[in-house]
C-alpha cells in the first residue's frame, strides 16, 4: 500500500525493506538446451555411368568389323571372242551394340553436410518452480530483463511426480534430467498471459513457452518479481531468478545413394551382297575342221605339225613328217601321199604340179 509520495524522489523506499526480504529459489526444467535442430536437404544420388565410354566407342565404330569375300569366278557373258568373268562379293558386318542398365541404388545413409551455431534460442516449453517467495503475491516474469508475461501460464505438479499423499516425490523429480522433456513435471492450468500468484506457502508453478528466434543464444536469466518494472529494484519485496543456457546447433543432413549404370553388350552380324567383281578375257580365233581338213585361220602360223607331208613356198613336201614353214597363204594336208593342189601361188608352182 502506498502512503503519500514524492514526485521528485530518485528511488523507491520500502518501509519494511530493512526488516525482511522474500528472496526465493527458482528452478527451470530444463535449465539448458543443447538440442540440435536438423534440416533434411534433398536426397542426393551419385550416379556412376560406366556405359558412356563404351557407347561413344560404339558410335565411332570401334567395335565394327567389315569382311568382304568373293565367290569362285564364272563366265557371266560371252560376246564373240570376249568372255566376261564375274565373281560375286559378300559383305559381312559384325558389330556390338551397347545398351545401358541402371542397377538399383544403394542407400549409403544420412550424412551431415553443414553445421552452424544457432544465433537465437530454439523455442521450447520450460517448467518453472519457485519457493520461499512472499505468500499470496502477484508476480511478474522476465527473461533476459524482458517482460514475458504473454508467454507464461499458471501450472501445477503433474500427478506422476507426486506421492500418494500429494507431496512431491523428489526422487522422480531428480530423475527428470534423464528424460527428453523435463517440462512434463508441470501441467498447465490456465491460458497464457494469466496472472501469476504465489500460494499461501510462497510457492509458485508456471509454464514458460520460450519463443523461437527471439532471445540470443547463450546464458540468460529468468526472473520473477512482485513489480511490473524490473528496473524498480528498490520497490521489489520478493524475487527469484534462475539461469537458462542455450547452445544449440543447426545441422543439415542429406541422404546419399549410389547408383551404377552398367553397359550391356549385344553382338550382331549383318550379311549383304556387294558389288560383283567383273573382268573381260579375249580368246584367240578357234580352229575349224571341215571335211577332215584342218584350216588354221591365222595369217601367220608357225610350228604347224603335219603327219603326212605338205608343200611350201620354194620347196616341196614329202611324206617324211618334216615341219615346214609356210610364209603365207593356206596350208592343206592330205593324209598319206604327196601334196597336190596345194594352192600355193607364191613359189611358182602351178595348181596341178607334181613332184618328181
Amino acid at each position: 500500500m502506498l502512503f503519500g509520495g514524492n514526485p521528485h524522489a530518485t528511488k523507491y523506499r520500502n518501509c519494511a525493506e530493512t526488516f525482511y526480504s522474500f528472496k526465493g529459489a527458482l528452478t527451470l526444467y530444463p535449465s539448458f538446451d543443447n538440442t540440435n535442430v536438423n534440416t533434411d536437404a534433398a536426397p542426393q544420388v551419385i550416379v556412376n555411368n560406366q556405359t558412356q565410354p563404351f557407347s561413344a566407342a560404339a558410335s565411332a565404330g570401334a567395335f565394327k568389323d567389315i569382311d568382304t569375300t568373293y565367290s569362285n569366278p564364272f563366265v557371266a557373258k560371252v560376246d564373240g571372242t570376249t568372255s566376261t568373268w564375274q565373281s560375286n562379293s559378300t559383305i559381312t558386318i559384325t558389330d556390338i551394340t551397347v545398351k545401358s542398365q541402371t542397377l538399383p541404388p544403394q542407400n549409403l545413409g544420412d550424412f551431415v553436410k553443414d553445421v552452424t551455431l544457432l544465433p537465437y534460442m530454439v523455442g521450447r516449453r520450460i517448467a518453472v518452480t519457485a519457493k520461499n517467495l512472499k505468500p499470496n503475491t502477484r508476480l511478474y516474469p522476465f527473461f533476459d530483463k524482458q517482460d514475458v508475461s504473454q508467454y507464461c501460464a499458471p501450472a501445477l505438479y503433474n500427478p506422476k511426480y507426486l506421492n500418494s499423499d500429494g507431496t512431491i516425490n523428489n526422487d522422480k523429480v531428480i530423475a527428470l534430467s534423464n528424460i527428453s522433456d523435463p517440462s512434463n513435471l508441470l501441467v498447465q492450468t490456465s491460458a497464457l498471459n494469466s496472472q501469476l500468484k504465489t500460494n499461501s506457502a510462497g510457492t509458485i508453478f508456471l509454464i514458460f513457452m520460450l519463443p523461437s528466434n527471439t532471445f540470443r543464444a547463450g546464458e540468460r536469466v529468468f526472473t520473477l518479481i512482485d513489480q511490473p518494472d524490473i528496473n524498480a529494484t528498490d520497490a521489489i519485496l520478493t524475487s527469484a531468478e534462475g539461469t537458462y543456457n542455450s547452445s544449440s546447433l543447426a545441422t543439415t543432413s542429406q541422404n546419399l545413394s549410389y547408383s551404377v549404370i552398367q553397359p550391356l553388350f549385344t553382338p550382331s552380324t549383318i550379311t549383304n551382297s556387294g558389288t560383283p567383281l567383273t573382268w573381260d578375257v579375249t580368246s584367240p580365233p578357234p580352229v575349224t575342221i571341215i571335211n577332215n581338213n584342218t584350216t588354221v585361220n591365222n595369217t601367220n602360223v608357225t610350228n604347224v605339225v603335219s603327219g603326212t607331208g605338205g608343200g611350201g613356198g620354194g620347196g616341196h613336201g614329202d611324206n617324211s613328217g618334216t615341219n615346214h614353214s609356210v610364209p603365207g597363204g593356206q596350208y592343206s594336208s592330205v593324209a598319206g601321199g604327196y601334196a597336190d593342189q596345194s594352192a600355193i601361188h607364191d613359189g611358182g608352182y602351178s595348181p596341178n604340179a607334181k613332184e618328181d
